[in-house]
């Protein structure tokens, strides 16, 4: 009886997904904060799909690339082939992969994306551009939820806050248009995500990860396949797939929601001579250097 009634709700489940946004008359704000250490972060902000390439209306990116697929098996098949599959991890080679019909296709897509645009953003933004020491492009990654957020993060001294968030815009639109993601680009996106999955194996903590909802039919297209394909797909991905992804995400102009933080523009010192103080006004001490790093999905 309780199975029952837990196939009756399991059935009955169904993704939420991001709420429409609300559409302001300006999608770019300004932050000015009180405090004596000049300094400032600027964020970018768009649509962009799960985890599993599914948009906010319930459609499917690359789905135009992954036509005929099949009826993913169910979560207790699964499970009686996952020790099978492991064992014979060494099967499913380059060729034998047929990564267009993969559920993991999108997501590969997806992280492999993230990887090249990041690599971008570090070297015209940083290296360039010499605006900043740290911008990053990250994913929001859900998982039972339709749709999804990118978010550019760049940090920079306030005067330069402006010119490094349009140079982050601009990054992502010549993505699309004049600077296309090239092979090369690709490759090297691939050798360290790679390298990154090959490494994390060897912890318990990254095992518990890949394997958290794998026996969850509210994620069906995370199953064996997650583990046992996840490097040949990698491989596989072509920079067309990677180039359709990107066409997913609203970075033009009007999909963009922008805001600069900024502060320094007051002291922490004393009042000058003959300036009034207001006793109630919130006055902040000096606080610690911000922490730059980067941070990956």
């Amino acid at each position: 009886e309780q199975l029952a009634l837990l196939e009756k709700g399991t059935a009955a489940f169904t993704a939420p997904s991001i709420p429409p946004m609300r559409m302001l008359s300006n999608k770019d704000l300004y932050i000015e904060i009180k405090d004596s250490d000049p300094r400032a972060v600027a964020y970018v902000a768009g649509r962009a799909p799960n985890r599993w390439g599914t948009m906010a209306d319930g459609t499917r990116a690359l789905a135009n690339r992954g036509e005929g697929d099949v009826a993913p098996t169910s979560k207790t098949g699964m499970v009686k082939n996952l020790l099978s599959g492991l064992i014979n991890k060494n099967a499913a080679s380059e060729g034998q992969v047929d990564y267009r019909q993969n559920a993991l296709y999108p997501c590969i897509s997806l992280m492999l994306l993230q990887e090249v645009l990041n690599r971008r953003l570090f070297s015209t933004v940083r290296e360039k551009k010499r605006l900043t020491y740290d911008a990053n492009f990250h994913l929001t990654g859900f998982e039972r939820i339709q749709g999804g957020w990118y978010l550019v993060t760049v940090t920079a001294k306030p005067e330069q806050a402006q010119k490094a968030l349009d140079a982050c815009k601009e990054t992502l639109q010549a993505a699309r248009t004049w600077d296309p993601i090239t092979r090369d680009n690709l490759q090297s996106a691939a050798y360290e995500l790679v390298s990154k999955h090959q490494g994390a194996l060897q912890t318990n903590r990254y095992w518990v990860d890949l394997m958290s909802g794998l026996q969850l039919d509210a994620i069906p297209d995370k199953n064996i396949d997650y583990i046992r394909d996840f490097v040949p797909l990698v491989k596989s991905i072509q920079v067309g797939d990677v180039q359709e992804m990107l066409e997913t995400l609203s970075i033009d102009q009007e999909g963009m929601w922008s805001c600069i933080g900024s502060s320094g523009h007051t002291s922490s010192d004393g009042p000058a001579p003959g300036e009034d103080v207001d006793e109630d006004e919130d006055l902040h001490g000096r606080s610690s250097q911000m922490a730059i790093g980067r941070r990956g999905m």
